[in-house]
């Protein structure tokens, strides 16, 4: 059995497909293997990427795969996760780098402690310019307590490639990416840590989120906000199926609140130039769908800045609109 697979769905990055696979050819651990997923992009990513290790002989094993049309990132992960045979699994995109230890630190962490998932920090660069390092919530290494849990579900931050997943921990709780192709990474990454019992953590930036100005996340899509919202109504009805729902029902509730409804808004105030009021008003109504009670979550009561963002929305849209933009693009927020 290989020690980790990393997955890397590969979609128009032909100006950063080779430093990615160079940072995956650096890997200090050994028995690991790529899967490369072609994921029906139109430029020339893919045969950049055959043509590269066409004379590989190294200790890296590579498969290649292929969605059967551009169905978005989860659906290329999904198939990576299904053809893998690691002991792990991890998610490299194919415009981002791992530094030469990810993999090694990240096991041998993972081994240690005989975790479900292991993390590092993130190293945020702006392509050419500059970068910053963002950091994963702390932990205590070991047992993933409900205390701890319900912490990790209210300060959600959502650096999914910064984790490996234990492959048998995945297939036996049942956990995949959403179909949609917007917020997929959270709802999976939320999955998980709604399941995992054993948790540990590497406190470096190991991983190197490249930011592209033609990237998905920074291309102005103006459907986007709906496939947000249903990739976290996806995760409520996984918790619901599994049981989690009523162990942690305010926590999941108050996750759905902030980034299921706000950052949906937020995504859809950002995206499009005009807004339309029957838009706003079928959002609203999918958070009186899956959280009904939500005015009396305990988390809400005390986020006094979210309660009032709410009010904006439905009562003064278009101050809402202006308030929103200005501060997404502020906080340069990829939305």
């Amino acid at each position: 059995m290989k020690k980790i697979s990393i997955i890397i769905p590969v979609y128009n990055s032909k100006d950063f497909i080779i430093n990615c696979l160079i940072s995956v050819l650096s890997q200090t651990l050994e028995d690991i293997e790529a899967i490369i997923v072609d994921n029906c992009g139109t430029d020339e990513s893919i045969e950049m990427a055959r043509e590269y290790l066409k004379d590989y002989s190294g200790p890296v094993s590579f498969k290649f795969a292929s969605t059967e049309s551009n169905s978005g990132p989860g659906t290329a992960r999904n198939l990576g996760i299904s053809l893998a045979e690691g002991e792990y699994v991890c998610f490299l995109d194919s415009d981002d780098t791992l530094e030469s230890d990810y993999c090694r630190k990240l096991y041998e962490s993972a081994k240690e402690f005989d975790t479900d998932l292991t993390y590092c920090n993130l190293r945020s660069v702006v392509y050419n310019w500059s970068s910053e390092i963002c950091k994963n919530l702390p932990i205590q290494d070991g047992y993933f307590d409900y205390k701890t849990k319900t912490f990790f579900l209210t300060h959600f931050i959502s650096y999914f490639t910064t984790y490996i997943y234990r492959r048998e921990f995945l297939e036996e709780k049942g956990i995949s990416f959403p179909s949609t192709r917007s917020s997929e990474d959270s709802c999976f990454l939320a999955g998980a840590l709604l399941a995992a019992t054993r948790i540990s953590a590497v406190a470096e930036p190991l991983y190197n989120y490249i930011i592209r100005e033609n990237s998905l996340t920074c291309t102005k899509d103006e459907t986007r906000y709906r496939d947000k919202l249903n990739s976290f109504r996806s995760l409520l009805e996984f918790a619901r199926k599994t049981g989690y729902y009523a162990l942690y029902k305010p926590e999941l509730d108050y996750l759905f609140i902030k980034k299921g409804y706000l950052i949906t808004v937020f995504n859809y105030f950002v995206n499009n130039d005009r807004y339309s009021k029957k838009d706003l008003k079928d959002t609203y109504d999918v958070l009186n769908q899956e959280v009904p009670d939500y005015k009396k979550n305990p988390y809400l009561k005390d986020n006094s800045m979210m309660r009032y963002l709410i009010y904006l929305i439905n009562r003064h849209p278009r101050i809402a609109s202006r308030v929103i933009t200005r501060y997404a693009r502020r906080k340069r927020m990829k939305l």
